[in-house]
């Protein structure tokens, strides 16, 4: 069983504020799984806290557009907003994994509507130009 006893906040494993844990169940038969801790609003604040000085203090805010396209590219996410732009709803929206299959939005979110078909029909032999 995995227990993860730490929460990651601002670069490093700290340990919580309670030691409260949380049981971990698999959705397929309600066996636990593993334990993971609790945060509190304190635990929170913190990592609020932590990401708004990274943001402020780290390099992401002054990465140049070139970098930052690179990483957002090989991020699995399925929206990315680079250096605080605007989302715009006429591009595609949508999870990866277990966060949402499909999209929403634009020319791909119109693709679960729509139904394919294929129509095949028999060939006719070329016609020979030789005389």
């Amino acid at each position: 069983m995995i227990v993860r006893d730490r929460l990651y906040v601002g670069g490093a494993w700290v340990p919580p504020s309670s030691p409260a844990l949380l049981e971990i169940r698999s959705p397929h038969d309600g066996s636990v799984l593993g334990q993971a801790v609790q945060a509190a609003p304190s635990d929170v604040d913190d990592a609020v806290a932590a990401a708004r000085a990274a943001f402020d203090e780290g390099p992401w805010r002054h990465t140049t557009k070139v970098r930052a396209l690179s990483v957002a590219r090989r991020l699995c996410t399925g929206t990315v907003t680079v250096n605080g732009s605007p989302m715009s709803f006429d591009g595609p929206f949508g999870g990866y994994k277990a966060s949402g299959i499909g999209r929403e939005y634009g020319m791909v979110g119109l693709l679960g509507y729509i139904e394919h078909k294929s129509v095949t029909r028999a060939r006719v032999a070329a016609r020979s130009s030789a005389a």
